[in-house]
């Protein structure tokens, strides 16, 4: 089940199209394709997130008593009520700890094959 408010809907979409961009530059550059790719969904999704969810303050008067309510509305874009930005850096730290791993593992390798044969 899926929980989101506004436009936060196009998290997984974005994050999604920046995997889908990553597997194909894999290909051409290796573990960093992946990254690159979720780093760009990442980083586009934090400034979309940002310009979505600041919306300006709306003052609102009450015409009978003349009442004045300042009415903030922040954050109304969210995606398992996670403000969509904070969805982009979540998306680019998994991108790091992805190439990070896969460059210990490749470490690991050649220092099994240097010191097993």
């Amino acid at each position: 089940m899926l929980i989101w408010s506004g436009a936060g809907l196009l998290v997984p979409v974005i994050a999604g199209i920046g995997l889908a961009a990553g597997w194909a530059l894999v290909g051409l550059v290796g573990d960093v394709g992946l990254f690159l790719g979720v780093l760009a969904s990442g980083i586009g999704m934090w400034f979309l997130g940002r310009r979505l969810n600041d919306e300006p303050d709306k003052l609102l008067v009450d015409p009978e008593t003349g009442e004045r309510v300042l009415m903030r509305r922040r954050n109304a874009h969210t995606f398992f009520f996670i403000p969509m930005q904070w969805w982009g850096a979540v998306v680019a730290v998994l991108g790091l700890l992805y190439v990070l791993s896969a460059a210990v593992i490749f470490v690991m390798s050649l220092v099994h094959d240097a010191f097993a044969g």
